[in-house]
């Protein structure tokens, strides 16, 4: 099969594509303390089709901190690992339920091939499946090893 030069011109671009891309710290989007932002663009045209705040050290030392806060006085560290894993699954279902969306904005947004990042996007949930069932499977316990020695897991 052969294409005209119009048709190798020609792509498909998604729908409602975000113009800006902003960080997501503390719950909220947020710019770059800075301001500083950089160019996404379009594999194929190589045109900028959005600008993303550009991460410096203030907003990664925002991040942490925040991630810090909500560890240690957040709900998260006071939740039975069964409320745990129920929130995980949640996040898993909300990922497989956007799979077409997440792997065609990846695909745009890379180059990727459709069945790749439709794999991508299942593998993403199944990770917060995994830790979900880990978190209500882990256990402690303290196994006696060659010697005086004791391991405790």
């Amino acid at each position: 099969m052969t294409f005209t030069a119009e048709q190798t011109k020609q792509h498909y671009v998604p729908q409602d594509l975000p113009t800006h891309i902003q960080h997501f710290i503390n719950g909220e989007f947020v710019d770059s303390v800075g301001g500083k932002t950089f160019d996404v663009l379009d594999p194929v045209s190589n045109r900028n089709y959005a600008t993303a705040a550009a991460g410096q050290k203030e907003d990664i030392d925002l991040a942490v901190a925040a991630a810090r806060e909500a560890f240690t006085n957040g709900p998260w560290p006071k939740m039975r690992p069964r409320e745990r894993a129920r929130i995980l699954n949640k996040i898993a279902d909300a990922v497989e339920a956007q799979e077409a969306r997440l792997a065609e904005l990846e695909t745009f947004d890379t180059g990727l091939p459709i069945t790749q990042a439709k794999g991508q996007a299942l593998r993403a949930a199944e990770n917060f499946r995994f830790f979900a069932d880990l978190i209500v499977a882990q256990f402690d316990d303290a196994m006696k090893v060659p010697g005086s020695q004791i391991n405790y897991v």
